[in-house]
């Protein structure tokens, strides 16, 4: 198995030691997976918190813009994925990106006890529309 393999295999086993060691091999961060998709996403698929964490220290983007024309942020605000959601703004997502129907993230949330829409609208530089 080559390097980029490894990785793609630590990421889908939330290993950090399976990263580490994939990299230390020279496995490219900023490489695809077979399906094409970046790292952070295939991360984010199979809720590798830590995992995508690291990849953002190691220089991944926050704003990675997914096959269907929506952003990492909007994906996981849909799924109602606080983990992701906080991680993504933490390292500089925008959250006023909009997918090709002009939807931004916090338009997609998945209303999930109002906590990802929540943080989602505290973050949006945009007027939000009162929601009660």
């Amino acid at each position: 198995m080559n390097p980029n393999q490894q990785l793609i295999v630590g990421i889908k086993n939330n290993s950090l030691l399976a990263v580490h060691e994939a990299m230390e091999a020279g496995a490219d961060l900023h490489a695809a997976n077979p399906d094409g998709k970046s790292l952070l996403d295939v991360a984010q698929q199979v809720g590798a918190l830590h995992v995508g964490r690291f990849l953002l220290d190691h220089g991944l983007n926050p704003n990675v813009v997914l096959s269907n024309h929506e952003t990492l942020l909007h994906r996981a605000a849909r799924q109602g994925d606080m983990g992701f959601v906080s991680l993504l703004l933490e390292y500089g997502a925008n959250p006023d990106t909009k997918d090709r129907k002009m939807r931004r993230p916090v338009d997609v949330a998945r209303p999930q006890g109002g906590y990802v829409h929540a943080l989602l609208a505290s973050k949006s530089k945009q007027v939000q529309p009162h929601l009660f």
